[in-house]
């Protein structure tokens, strides 16, 4: 009996291009996520250690001694800026993109990642995964907005 060949065409097919579903971020992603403004962590959540964890400041509540920020540059470097109870944690380092992933490697030369990539350009959310981690993050601008019309509206 033939040997039809597809099973193996298929594993150099997904050797090539990622796994399936996996598909390329686009121009319009790409400009999206390297934003000048960053991007606004909102929830941190990890569901892998056994049982579903939140961080306390980041649980998509705004925190006053708690925040941060993810700002993707143009030239594949990151900065990772996140205060809790006004403590700083600043990470640097690069990143680098394949398919709808991205992998940073900070300036001890620590990979964290690959996370997968889920953007919505319409809503201005960005949302990081990586073996059981969610990290949700808003487009810092609409983000800081959103705050100013939330404080105008409870002044009222």
């Amino acid at each position: 009996m033939a040997h039809s060949g597809l099973p193996a065409i298929s594993v150099v097919l997904v050797g090539l291009f990622g796994s399936a579903g996996l598909s390329a971020l686009t121009d319009e992603d790409i400009h999206m996520l390297q934003d000048a403004g960053g991007w606004e962590y909102v929830k941190i959540s990890n569901a892998s250690n056994g049982f579903p964890t939140k961080h306390h400041c980041f649980d998509g509540n705004p925190h006053p001694d708690c925040n941060g920020t993810l700002v993707l540059q143009p030239e594949k470097t990151f900065v990772k800026k996140i205060y809790i109870n006004g403590l700083p944690d600043t990470r640097k380092g690069k990143y680098s993109f394949a398919g709808n992933q991205i992998t940073f490697v900070d300036e001890l030369a620590l990979q964290d990642g690959p996370y997968q990539i889920t953007l919505n350009r319409e809503a201005k959310t960005l949302v990081l995964e990586f073996a059981g981690q969610r990290i949700d993050l808003e487009l810092e601008s609409q983000y800081r907005d959103k705050l100013k019309k939330k404080k105008a509206k409870d002044q009222r």
